[in-house]
């Protein structure tokens, strides 16, 4: 609290133009903190739509190419999501559980546990956010059984990304935009800070040298402060004061002189 006392015995020239910049620097922070947040929230709905997209898409290619019997293109196909920035891994296993196609061609045969996801309706891919990545699955059909009616999705896609460059991107891009606001807020907070020291507290200054000088018997001292402010009707009320004041005071006087004279032609 000490510090705080210390700073409000400051003159107000100097307190205000400081508290305004404090308050410039706190309102720069709190809105680059939320507009990081809200810009990270965006870009990552934009990213899952994105793969739930892709992943769409892929289960068509994919489902026509091994249905067709063309594993070697549909192992193509998922290795050239390799070469895409931001993707971790991809890889597509059959119903054993076994990868069949994926980014890295050393994985092809590995055994790769299913992971427990919700079915999605209508065939629709699925996509999670965790830990800064996304993780988006697709069930497709490999083979066909001819004695259903119904395909057998017996396939899984995976494709996980991450979101750390895009969120460094749009970090980097809300920094920008909180500097500029901030540097708006330091000059606003100069010019305000300006304004109060020559527009109000050099009045102030001149009105507490015109009580001085009245305290001290000057009584002809008028302050002139001209506008439509507060300011301005506070000095014309502190010079209509001591107008009266002067009145006052000459009238004491004249009534001194009298009775002076009065006491003179009784002696």
């Amino acid at each position: 609290m000490k510090p705080l006392r210390y700073l409000v015995r400051w003159p107000l020239r100097y307190f205000l133009p400081v508290a305004l910049l404090c308050i410039a620097l706190g309102v720069s922070v709190i809105q680059y903190e939320v507009e990081l947040r809200m810009r990270q929230a965006a870009v990552q709905q934009q990213m899952q739509e994105t793969l739930q997209h892709d992943l769409y898409r892929l289960k068509s290619s994919l489902e026509y190419l091994l249905l067709r019997g063309d594993l070697d293109r549909a192992r193509y196909e998922v290795a050239e999501l390799g070469a895409l920035p931001g993707i971790i891994e991809a890889w597509l296993i059959d119903r054993n559980d076994r990868i069949i196609a994926a980014s890295r061609i050393a994985r092809i045969g590995q055994h790769q546990p299913r992971p427990a996801i919700p079915t999605p309706r209508s065939g629709l891919p699925w996509v999670v956010a965790e830990n800064g990545r996304l993780q988006g699955y697709q069930l497709l059909t490999i083979q066909r059984d001819p004695t259903s009616l119904r395909p057998d999705r017996d396939g899984l896609l995976y494709i996980s990304l991450d979101l750390t460059p895009v969120f460094a991107e749009a970090k980097a891009q809300v920094r920008r935009e909180a500097l500029q606001f901030g540097g708006f807020a330091l000059v606003l907070a100069l010019l305000l800070g300006w304004y109060f020291t020559f527009a109000v507290s050099r009045r102030l200054q001149r009105m507490e040298q015109a009580a001085q000088q009245i305290a001290q018997g000057d009584f002809h001292l008028r302050l002139g402060l001209e506008g439509d402010d507060e300011l301005a009707h506070l000095g014309q009320s502190f010079d209509h004061m001591t107008e009266r004041l002067q009145m006052i005071w000459e009238e004491h006087g004249r009534q001194q002189q009298a009775l002076a004279e009065a006491n003179a032609e009784l002696r």
